[in-house]
């Protein structure tokens, strides 16, 4: 999977809250906005804005990274990937967290398995970011401490 189809799955996965977040609405009236299912969809929205954002961020340092021709810009733009991409690694771990208590509360079960389908699409995108950080770039980069790519 490619950076670019992550990012198209999050957009599609933003879609299926704003269907989600409807349909509650309808089945509930108003009361769906003190409902558990609407704070998990607005937790829901919240990270894959978040995400999406630091995702998008980390595909432009590349291709960035990869236009530089001096080795100086190339190692700082790099350090600049590794520590964007290690901090949404680390986000991921902590949405995951997340979705544990999740499944504890009283959410409907639609909206549970889609905020399984949104860490399935996260913990995707996070292990893209690990082989990409394992990969062997400039013999003077520093790659990432090892318990972050594991």
């Amino acid at each position: 999977m490619t950076f670019g189809s992550h990012i198209d799955a999050m957009q599609h996965l933003m879609n299926d809250i704003h269907k989600a977040r409807e349909n509650l609405r309808k089945k509930m009236g108003e009361v769906y906005l003190t409902s558990q299912s609407w704070y998990a969809l607005q937790q829901y929205k919240a990270t894959l804005e978040k995400c999406e954002q630091m995702f998008d961020f980390c595909f432009e340092l590349t291709l960035l990274h990869n236009e530089m021709t001096d080795d100086a810009s190339q190692k700082i733009i790099y350090k600049s990937v590794q520590n964007r991409m290690m901090d949404f690694i680390g986000y991921v771990a902590f949405q995951q967290h997340l979705l544990t208590i999740w499944q504890e509360s009283d959410i409907t079960p639609a909206i549970l398995k889609l905020g399984k389908r949104i860490q399935q699409t996260l913990n995707s995108a996070a292990s893209d970011l690990k082989r990409y950080l394992k990969l062997p770039d400039d013999d003077n980069d520093t790659m990432p401490p090892p318990n972050v790519l594991n």
